[in-house]
């Protein structure tokens, strides 16, 4: 067999293969380069972004280095809540996520990127709250009810109800059937639908 028209494709400090391109790198093979982590394509885009293999064994043209583009600066966690950088750095393409403590959940966005905006960086989207769980009452039921029904219109996360069937008499006997207790688990959401009698 031949042997392959190019060697590996050429290195840069700045971006890297796009892909996993693998030998034989045979003339016309194209390797297109991507920016990696804190680099960025300079502006405007005038060069070239992919090498391609010549006949002679050489890769042409040869590529400029992106530009080092400024990181995102550091980010405070919201109350009762915290942000974490996927990448472990605030470099420009890098990413964070947010989680709120228990008892409280995400509202906004979840997600946030180190985005370049012309010669600077900034977050994506605008920073998250962590805002309580509560629930509204669960409902009433038919020939029963539970505690709390009378005085109480929001629950807390966690916050239990506790359905009863009415007292049975000589007319009518009541049985409760389905969960008689229910948990507050997320915001307007209980841990099952309210039994029935």
């Amino acid at each position: 067999s031949c042997p392959d028209a190019c060697g590996d494709p050429p290195k840069y400090q700045s971006m890297k293969p796009e892909g996993n391109p693998a030998p034989p790198y045979n003339a016309g093979f194209a390797v297109e380069y991507e920016c990696c982590l804190g680099y960025r394509p300079m502006i405007p885009l005038v060069r070239p972004t992919s090498a391609v293999c010549q006949s002679e064994g050489t890769w042409a043209p040869p590529l400029q280095e992106a530009w080092k583009a400024p990181s995102c600066p550091k980010l405070t966690d919201p109350v009762h809540g915290n942000v974490f950088y996927d990448n472990g750095t605030t470099k420009s393409g890098s990413q964070v996520h947010y989680e709120c403590d228990e008892g409280y959940y995400v509202v906004g966005t979840k997600i946030r990127k180190c985005e370049a905006f012309g010669k600077s960086v900034r977050w994506s989207e605008e920073s998250p709250t962590c805002d309580r769980i509560f629930c509204n009452s669960p409902g009433r039921i038919r020939y029963g009810n539970f505690n709390n029904s009378q005085d109480k219109f929001r629950f807390d996360y966690n916050e239990t109800v506790v359905y009863t069937c009415n007292t049975s008499n000589e007319t009518d006997h009541f049985t409760l059937v389905g969960e008689s207790v229910l948990v507050c688990i997320r915001p307007e959401e209980w841990s099952s639908d309210p039994p029935e009698c």
